[in-house]
């Protein structure tokens, strides 16, 4: 028995440290997937000449984001020196690359980048600026 879209959607948002796995017969236990595609834009793109090898036209590719950060501005401020400093142990490099490997807004601009300026056309990506500090990844808010 296949599982149902409110099954898949479940086991792909259960978020490790934030939520339980969810069991699918099919499967065992689900973990989200965003640890390794969390932008699947590309693997969409890719996956379709096999699911329909007939070619059928992309009517649109979206990609809906969950908002970003603006960038560092160097007329901010000085950073604080103490929490560099503690960045020196090799704990960070592993960390910050853990951490890049799950941002949906780089991957996407490395699809886009990656394809065909003629073929971009149906792609859009919907994502907002957040203000402030990033909200918790269980914010309901």
């Amino acid at each position: 028995m296949e599982p149902l879209v409110w099954q898949c959607a479940r086991a792909t948002s259960a978020a490790p440290l934030y939520f339980q796995s969810f069991y699918l017969a099919p499967l065992g236990d689900c973990w989200d997937g965003g640890l390794a595609h969390n932008n699947p834009a590309a693997l969409c793109h890719q996956e379709l000449r096999y699911m329909w090898p007939w070619k059928p036209p992309l009517g649109i590719l979206l990609s809906i984001g969950t908002g970003f950060k603006q960038p560092h501005s160097p007329r901010a401020g000085p950073r604080r020196t103490a929490h560099i400093l503690h960045r020196r142990h090799f704990f960070w490099p592993l960390f910050d690359t853990l951490m890049s490997s799950m941002d949906g807004r780089a991957s996407w601009s490395s699809f886009v980048h990656r394809t065909c300026p003629g073929d971009r056309d149906p792609f859009s990506r919907l994502d907002v600026p957040l203000p402030g500090p990033p909200p918790a990844l269980d914010a309901a808010d």
